[in-house]
């Protein structure tokens, strides 16, 4: 049975970090070998796991505006500076708080993104995105189906948390 559940931009927030909390607690679980970040195996070795959280990755118009090229839109400049800490991290995760749409793109406050932005995600080396956002319902259905779509085929190995293919 599941419970559907509204919530503001403070508590969305709070439940997309914790899901990643839990998604790292998995990893570690997986990985590691122990729910927690230092781990001894059998041989005495002690493992860490580096996880780095980023949030809010809130794109308003001067933002998309900015990252406009002749040939579309890259984002990539703008998080440059931190790339080198988020490929070093063993686990790295994301809070994207605006949703992607085919076009329109808008901020404030009804938010809607180029799915550019999720490239830049990728090729800086994030591992988990989050979602669940006090603007994830500001373009409809429609965009989260477009943004679930847009990271499940073109990047499946990204772990996409707080929206879904289908309704609660």
């Amino acid at each position: 049975m599941h419970e559907q559940i509204r919530l503001d931009g403070t508590h969305a927030r709070a439940c997309a970090m914790a899901l990643a909390a839990l998604a790292t607690i998995l990893f570690l679980q997986a990985f590691a070998g122990a729910p927690n970040a230092y781990a001894r195996t059998d041989s005495g070795e002690t493992k860490t796991v580096e996880f780095v959280a980023v949030g809010d990755d809130l794109i308003h118009t001067k933002v998309f505006r900015a990252a406009k090229t002749s040939s579309g839109y890259d984002f990539n400049p703008m998080f440059s500076k931190v790339k080198e800490e988020i490929e070093s991290a063993d686990l790295a995760a994301i809070n994207q708080e605006t949703i992607f749409v085919k076009s329109g793109f808008s901020g404030y406050p009804s938010f809607g993104s180029p799915k550019k932005v999720g490239d830049a995600i990728v090729d800086t080396g994030f591992d988990i995105v989050t979602c669940a956002t006090n603007h994830v319902m500001d373009r409809g259905s429609g965009a989260v189906s477009y943004t679930w779509k847009y990271w499940k085929k073109k990047h499946p190995e990204i772990q996409l948390l707080g929206i879904h293919d289908t309704a609660a």
